[in-house]
């Protein structure tokens, strides 16, 4: 599940002042600042975005037909 504390940490608030649901499905778009800027195909590579790794350690990543692809880090 996604963790709401480093997203809390990001915005410089309680995390009891986020209004929080789990999400089933996060979608970062390459060009929304908070999530842009890291070349996710080269090595050496880990920083994609200011709370991604902190916040989704052990996601996989899917393509939208379904297709998983594995651990996000590995993609």
């Amino acid at each position: 599940p996604l963790r709401p504390d480093p997203f809390a940490d990001h915005l410089g608030v309680d995390v009891a002042d986020l209004d929080w649901g789990a999400p089933e499905l996060v979608v970062f778009p390459a060009f929304n600042r908070r999530s842009g800027g890291t070349w996710a195909n080269v090595e050496g590579q880990s920083f994609l975005s200011p709370f991604l790794p902190d916040g989704l350690a052990s996601g996989e990543a899917y393509l939208l037909d379904g297709t998983r692809l594995g651990d996000y880090r590995r993609v």
